[in-house]
């Protein structure tokens, strides 16, 4: 069996169920749960150590000589995750990066695992948009840095000198002046991300259709771009007036409370308002914003509590842009606000 860094071992029990046992990596060609043969994504591997003293949860054991990862950790340590608008990878690239990272010890593997897989029901399921380290120059300002790729660079064993784990990137998509609803009432997400102000109003666990409920919830992360740049936006204008702009991937609810991408919307359809109401879509236009975009997720895992209100609108956290992408994608699993609302 290939591992990743010879032997490495992050212990999931109580996170996955599986007493004292190990998880290590295959080479994606054993087709045991979690991976995918032939495909290069790692098998999930137990393996039981016999009176080993029960182990905490994420708790990282080092065989003997093991050595630590290159970068233990990302330079930049601010609060708020990025956006790599300048090292944009898609989820196969994102696999391959990580796998590279993992297999060479250039970040930690327990968090290769992590950004590849969620546990659900006691068993690692794998994202389908997964997190990828950005590295490249560092000099304490992250909107200089110089992005280095090593799939540039016949992805070596080890990042060069010069060169640093930057930072960490995920999707975001609201431009600045976009107003979300906080504990606190309305605010700009620039403002809120500026402020990390720490809690947000998401829909409620009881929430229905026609009669919505709403909570407060703790702002795990917010997101925002690393440098200004240009990034396409729809505008959409809807029939009582309100508008909502953001990038084409980002998660909004329609008329069926299903979470959409913004790009499949279409005049005639509908997004949800505050009270219930639905709001017809009139118009949908495409410009270009110059500058950065954000994004928040809550410190929740729960699907509703990652349904946040921007503009008056029912929309998607950034979790359906990475960990909960694959429930867009396919239409069978799409998520609705309530069961009673399934078509």
């Amino acid at each position: 069996m290939k591992t990743i860094a010879g032997f490495l071992a992050v212990l999931f029990v109580g996170a996955t169920g599986y007493a004292q046992g190990d998880i290590g990596f295959g080479d994606g060609r054993g087709g045991v749960p979690g991976g995918i043969p032939g495909s290069g994504v790692p098998d999930i591997i137990i393996v039981d150590h016999e009176g080993a003293p029960p182990p905490g949860d994420a708790e990282i054991i080092l065989t003997p000589g093991e050595k630590p990862a290159q970068f233990p950790k990302a330079a930049s340590t601010s609060v708020t995750d990025y956006r790599c608008e300048h090292d944009s990878l898609d989820p196969a690239q994102s696999r391959a990066r990580l796998l590279w990272a993992g297999e060479n010890n250039i970040i930690p593997p327990m968090l290769v695992f992590k950004w590849l897989y969620s546990i659900e029901n006691n068993q690692p399921v794998m994202n389908a948009r997964p997190y990828y380290p950005m590295f490249g120059t560092w000099n304490g300002r992250l909107n200089e840095t110089q992005v280095w790729k090593p799939e540039a660079h016949g992805m070596p064993k080890r990042v060069p000198g010069g060169k640093v784990w930057v930072a960490v990137c995920r999707a975001s998509c609201y431009t600045p002046e976009q107003q979300i609803l906080t504990d606190n009432g309305y605010m700009t997400i620039d403002k809120a991300e500026l402020e990390q102000h720490p809690a947000i109003i998401t829909l409620g666990e009881k929430a229905l259709m026609g009669n919505l409920s709403f909570q407060k919830s703790e702002v795990q992360k917010y997101t925002a771009s690393i440098q200004d740049t240009f990034h396409v936006i729809l505008n959409f204008k809807m029939r009582s007036g309100g508008t909502l702009r953001v990038t084409p991937n980002h998660t909004l609810l329609n008329q069926e409370g299903r979470v959409v991408e913004a790009s499949s919307l279409r005049v005639g359809d509908s997004l949800i308002g505050t009270q219930g109401g639905l709001d017809p879509i009139d118009s949908i236009e495409t410009s270009t914003h110059f500058g950065k975009v954000y994004n928040l997720r809550p410190s929740s895992q729960d699907k509703k509590a990652n349904v946040v209100v921007a503009q008056g609108y029912l929309t998607g956290s950034d979790r359906y842009q990475n960990e909960f992408f694959d429930l867009i994608q396919d239409q069978a699993l799409s998520t609705q606000i309530d069961e009673a609302l399934i078509p």
